[in-house]
């Protein structure tokens, strides 16, 4: 008889003895099932149930995720994609975590953690997975605040582009938050002129009042950029991408 936990995605050491074995005979099992080529072990205490067919794991880069260490959460363009407004998948994903732990490889999506920067803003989805990962509009301002984590502003904006709308006081509580003026003029920029949905005057009028002094460039190193003198940014011209009608202000 098949035991309940072969039918999981993903399981742990504790989901084998639970299933009646003792720790030696659990630790026989999951010998025995990884040289039949039933499961992958993914670290100390979880594993993967592997698709016969294909030789690939069934688990979700979202589920192994949020998995390999306690309290990681899907972040950055890795919930970009959770969220379905993901431009291209990466082989790579984000996740935040409450402490520091090395960049893992598991069937060719290399892993990278970060530390919190705020607690809020997560929310926890797929019911018994238990993925946690961060809400639209806190994904939003993350990326903005790590563009290198969301593939730079071109692939950004491509994801940005997808997102169908947005709740203004949800996207300013995360601005408050972080409170870098330079996240402001980023986000007052960007969502300005991809026209997202939801976003209200009061949004923009509070992004325009925390404008710094200083001029944040969002072009990488040797690209071509203009000024923006409303938003105080220097921002990327790019060939085909009608998104960006930047003006040298009123």
């Amino acid at each position: 008889m098949e035991h309940k936990y072969l039918k999981e995605a993903l399981f742990t050491f504790e989901d084998v003895m639970g299933a009646g074995l003792t720790k030696q005979g659990a630790a026989s099992a999951l010998r025995r099932q990884q040289s039949q080529g039933k499961i992958q072990k993914l670290r100390r205490g979880l594993y993967a149930r592997v698709n016969p067919l294909t030789g690939g794991i069934y688990a979700t880069k979202f589920e192994i995720a949020a998995a390999l260490h306690p309290g990681s959460v899907v972040a950055y363009h890795t919930a970009l994609e959770y969220h379905g407004v993901g431009h291209q998948a990466f082989f790579e994903a984000y996740c935040l975590c409450p402490s520091r732990y090395n960049e893992e490889t598991v069937d060719g999506v290399t892993y990278r953690f970060f530390a919190q920067t705020i607690k809020e803003g997560v929310v926890e989805r797929f019911g018994s997975a238990g993925i946690s990962v961060t809400d639209l509009e806190r994904t939003v301002v993350d990326c903005l605040d790590r563009v290198d984590l969301c593939g730079g502003y071109e692939e950004l904006c491509n994801c940005f582009a997808l997102i169908p709308s947005l709740q203004s006081e949800n996207v300013l509580k995360y601005l408050r938050l972080y409170g870098k003026k330079n996240l402001y003029q980023k986000a007052g920029f960007v969502l300005a002129k991809l026209g997202i949905r939801g976003l209200e005057e009061r949004f923009f009028a509070e992004c325009e009042k925390n404008v710094g002094l200083a001029y944040v460039d969002l072009c990488a190193t040797g690209e071509k950029g203009v000024i923006d003198s409303k938003w105080r940014v220097k921002a990327p011209v790019w060939s085909g991408l009608d998104y960006w009608e930047i003006h040298d202000g009123d």
